[in-house]
């Protein structure tokens, strides 16, 4: 597990290139790439806003996978066949929610027997404030 924040972790190892590219973090390696995104101030936005938001806002052409509670954290994500320039990419879009807080991560990967991996990426995103 690497702590991305404050409070968010997420399991990958140190195998993985780890940068900032346009104000998001990237984990990179051979065919799989995650960019990480967290929003919110601690107090906005509220939680019930960002689930609202996301659910509305998530592409038509999605496969949902899951959207479940953990205690305080709302996770939701779904699967997207997506092409760019030509060249078919898959892709899991989760989202990881408390109050005040959320992350946004984009998982992809070129060959699609990796959905377990993204979902189980996606699911295992762990909200744990360092002050805890």
């Amino acid at each position: 597990m690497q702590r991305i924040t404050d409070s968010w972790l997420i399991d990958v190892d140190s195998t993985w290139d780890r940068f900032v590219e346009d104000d998001s973090l990237v984990f990179a390696m051979s065919g799989r790439t995650i960019w990480i995104d967290c929003w919110g101030d601690g107090d906005e936005p509220s939680q019930s806003e960002i689930i609202e938001l996301i659910k509305t806002e998530a592409s038509a052409d999605r496969d949902d996978l899951f959207e479940l509670w953990e205690g305080e954290v709302f996770k939701y994500a779904y699967r997207l066949v997506e092409f760019e320039d030509g060249e078919r990419r898959f892709a899991v879009y989760a989202f990881a929610v408390v109050e005040g807080n959320y992350l946004q991560v984009a998982i992809y990967f070129d060959n699609p027997q990796d959905k377990p991996w993204a979902e189980t990426l996606a699911r295992g995103i762990t909200y744990e404030p360092e002050s805890a």
